[in-house]
């Protein structure tokens, strides 16, 4: 038998030749987390097939920038993060999502929880959808936002990100852009090599479906143009719709969730325009692309809604006097008609009711003699518009949960109109920034600064069909309502604030000391038990 010190010398060894082995294995552990692949990069290391162009037999004429994918190819999939420890990180849902920084100052994304968490969702510099309603998805669970690499000039780096805050779950992250596509740092801002970008971070360029089950987006991974790709969070897959040389912009689902329409330019101008080319439709369930209409004499196209799940509510745009033409046009080839052949300032459809209400201000009244300042309504076939007021009104917007139009007006008060033509005033401080809550019933106003002679800041909550009630005297702006309505939540010039019902009385809840600047436009993330 061995004696005490041969005992002592092996046990010496064992515990040396296991410290070895956990040096190892921690090696290996970093060789396999640095070996995570980067999004679209195929297994192996093998350079992405092109896609197959459409034939001359095709009864759809292909888009330049979209010639759909054979539906045969495999699906690329998105990169995966790994799963945070622990999770959720963010907090107890709902969550209220701004945004803080400005000007030279990088643009920052935060989340506070329900019970009080506050984080920086991305420490990279948001790059958007500015309108952060935009980028949560309808289901409540997600939200998706683009970022860059604040050390590089322009737009370096361009990344999407989506982040499940109900497990705390960084979902995907997906490159924008690649080497091949990427201006070097010495290439002046106004070579075409920036267009791909510029679509992808100056314009609108992703979408959530309906559903919230599919994001659409714009990227310029496979160049050199902006095409069209989708992501699908059953599978974390992502697949390219289109391709081609023009730039791809504004992608837009219709209500049951089949098409996808974009608009294709050759380039994003200097502030007179966009160097339009066509509008197009991507069909998700046959992976084809269907070339609606020619737009190359407008100097943009905007979709104002959808009036079924195939026809939508179109307009163009002009540096003349601005929107123009509003019309219906047609993912199935039904000729368009015409809505408002004229300029307008602002116009909303309620499907609904089939009714679209336009609204002309002085401003389109002086730049086009012909109009008359003013608010009409126009049913779907069935002939011209019928004026219903004469208020110079210079927004309107559609609220389902009340059924009414509501319209501001030049003088800074507001208006309803039903879609029968009643017009009724809405009493509140004059040029406030308003919100409805879900339900319809109740308004509230936030005021940062009076105008004029008007010197009145704070906020006011009230019957839509009613007198409001000051509750806050603070200069407050951006007023948004939780998906329940039990909560208040605006954007002041000392941070955040929050007015829990059933008073709304707004509270501090968020300092400029907590996030280090003034925070601007927020939106809630919650999920929707309506059941809708």
């Amino acid at each position: 038998m061995p004696n005490n010190k041969h005992r002592v010398w092996l046990i010496v060894l064992l515990m040396l030749f296991v410290l070895m082995s956990g040096c190892d294995l921690i090696a290996l552990q970093e060789q396999v987390i640095k070996a995570t692949p980067t999004p679209f990069e195929e297994p192996g290391g093998q350079e992405e097939q092109p896609l197959p162009t459409a034939t001359a037999t095709e009864t759809l004429v292909p888009t330049p920038t979209e010639p759909p994918p054979a539906p045969t190819e495999p699906l690329p999939t998105a990169t995966r993060a790994p799963q945070p420890t622990p999770a959720p990180e963010y907090g107890d849902g709902p969550w209220l999502i701004f945004l803080t920084g400005a000007g030279a100052e990088p643009i920052r994304l935060w989340a506070l929880s329900a019970d009080g968490k506050l984080n920086t969702l991305s420490l990279l510099d948001y790059v958007g959808p500015m309108e952060l309603a935009k980028a949560v998805s309808p289901d409540g669970t997600r939200v998706a936002f683009i970022t860059q690499d604040e050390s590089l000039p322009f737009w370096g780096n361009l990344t999407l990100t989506i982040l499940n805050l109900a497990t705390g779950e960084q979902e995907a992250v997906i490159s924008l852009t690649s080497a091949e596509t990427e201006p070097g740092p010495d290439t002046d801002f106004g070579d075409e090599l920036w267009q791909p970008l510029r679509a992808v971070a100056e314009v609108d360029s992703l979408a959530w479906s309906p559903d919230g089950a599919r994001l659409a987006f714009m990227s310029v991974q496979a160049g050199p143009s902006s095409d069209l790709y989708l992501y699908d969070t059953a599978d974390r897959s992502v697949t390219r719709l289109t391709d081609g040389p023009t730039e791809g912009l504004r992608p837009t689902w219709s209500p049951d969730g089949r098409y996808i329409l974009h608009l294709g330019v050759f380039g994003l101008g200097t502030g007179a325009g966009l160097a339009v080319d066509r509008v197009w439709a991507a069909d998700t369930q046959t992976g084809r692309v269907l070339d609606l209409y020619e737009a190359s004499q407008t100097g943009d196209e905007n979709w104002i809604g959808w009036a079924d799940d195939r026809t939508f509510v179109a307009s163009s745009w002009d540096a003349f006097c601005g929107a123009r033409q509003l019309r219906t046009e047609s993912v199935v080839g039904q000729p368009g008609q015409p809505i408002w052949p004229s300029y307008f300032s602002d116009a909303a459809l309620s499907p609904q009711a089939g009714v679209v209400a336009v609204v002309i201000d002085q401003y389109i009244a002086d730049c086009d003699p012909d109009l008359q300042p003013g608010i009409y309504l126009s049913t779907l076939g069935r002939g011209p518009a019928v004026q219903v007021s004469d208020a110079p009104a210079y927004q309107v917007e559609w609220e389902p949960a009340a059924r009414v139009f509501i319209a501001r007006v030049g003088d800074g008060g507001v208006l309803t109109i039903t879609p029968d033509g009643t017009v009724n005033v809405v009493e509140g401080p004059p040029f406030g920034q308003i919100a409805l809550s879900p339900d319809g019933e109740l308004l509230a106003w936030a005021v940062g600064t009076g105008i004029g002679d008007v010197a009145v800041s704070g906020l006011w909550v009230g019957p839509l069909d009613g007198r409001p009630r000051q509750v806050g005297d603070a200069p407050l702006a951006l007023p948004v309502w939780s998906p329940d309505g039990r909560v208040l939540a605006a954007i002041g010039t000392e941070g955040v604030y929050l007015a829990p019902g059933p008073d709304f009385y707004p509270e501090l809840v968020v300092g400029l000391a907590d996030v280090g600047l003034s925070p601007s436009t927020a939106a809630w993330v919650a999920r929707d038990v309506s059941g809708r």
